[in-house]
């Protein structure tokens, strides 16, 4: 072996199944990674359902953990309806809702409505008491008799009857007065939300029946001096003390002292006038002039004395600033 038979010569080097040397290349079209066909995933409608339920299930959760109880003490004689801002959870009267400020309506026929800006705190339970305002009513006041003057907290609105007062919802004094009768006071409840109420008053007499038969039968009275009606039933008499005077042309008046009490008749009986034998007019200038008899006062001139005949009297007659004069 010569050294050049040793020397090792490159050939051309092909490896095991290349393609022959002689056959050529041919490109291909490129196709990026993102236009690739990929697989899309899809849900099924039962785990779409889980998955709603489940958030669903943790919001009630956590609302149920951070919520406050409340309770609204509504003050109304009718079912009131309330309604507040904000996420809350109603049970009649009691919520359960999260701290915050929330604006509150409560709302009850023949009531204002009632609107509030409230305050839930941290406190676990919680109360809040509401007084809805009634609404005005109506009240119409008669009374028996009628014409009775009508006062309602010392404010007089006129005479019976009264229709359709507007008064605020509360305690009222009323007073009902009348000539003849006794007063009545007393106190009426006006319930308001929108109601109409009627008071029907019943006064009570405030006078007497005083019956008495006289004789003469044709005789005049008079109570106090002021001239009474004389009528198949009596007098009527008010209540108190009084002094009853019967008169009879040609008798000597008769007076009767009286106490009456209101509803209390009273019957004297038989009054008989003592006759009169004579009387005696007096006049004088100027009048006003005291008159006695006997020494006895008998009244004012002009005046009428009733005397007795058969007997002496001596009449005098005085006035001051003028000369007394005396005759029997």
């Amino acid at each position: 072996m010569t050294e050049r038979d040793n020397k090792l010569t490159p050939d051309s080097f092909a490896p095991a199944g290349a393609p022959d040397a002689r056959e050529e290349l041919a490109a291909t079209a490129f196709e990026p990674l993102s236009q690739a066909p990929q697989k899309k995933a899809r849900c099924s409608p039962a785990q779409i359902a889980i998955g709603s339920s489940g958030l669903v299930l943790t919001a009630l959760l956590f609302f149920l953990l951070t919520a406050r109880s409340l309770t609204l003490n509504i003050d109304a004689e009718v079912e009131p309806n309330f309604s507040m801002s904000g996420l809350n959870w109603a049970f009649g009267e009691r919520l359960l809702v999260r701290p915050g400020e929330y604006e509150l309506s409560v709302f009850a026929e023949g009531y204002r409505p009632y609107q509030q800006t409230i305050t839930v705190s941290d406190a676990d339970t919680q109360q809040l008491d509401i007084r809805l305002a009634p609404l005005p009513g109506t009240v119409t006041i008669n009374t028996e008799p009628a014409d009775a003057n009508i006062t309602i907290d010392g404010l007089s609105l006129g005479s019976a009857p009264l229709a359709d007062l507007v008064l605020e919802a509360g305690n009222y004094g009323v007073t009902a007065m009348r000539n003849r009768y006794q007063r009545w006071q007393g106190t009426i409840e006006v319930v308001g939300r929108n109601q109409s109420q009627a008071i029907e008053i019943a006064l009570v007499a405030d006078w007497a029946q005083v019956r008495f038969s006289a004789t003469p039968q044709i005789v005049t009275a008079r109570i106090d001096g002021d001239a009474a009606e004389i009528t198949p039933d009596g007098i009527s008499v008010l209540s108190g003390e009084h002094e009853l005077t019967l008169s009879a042309l040609g008798f000597v008046p008769e007076q009767v002292l009286l106490t009456i009490v209101a509803g209390v008749d009273q019957d004297l009986g038989e009054i008989t006038l003592t006759p009169a034998d004579a009387t005696l007019t007096l006049n004088s200038r100027p009048t006003g002039a005291g008159v006695s008899v006997d020494g006895t006062f008998a009244g004012l001139t002009p005046l009428v004395l009733p005397l007795s005949p058969g007997a002496s009297h001596t009449i005098g007659i005085s006035k001051a600033g003028y000369r007394s004069s005396k005759q029997d």
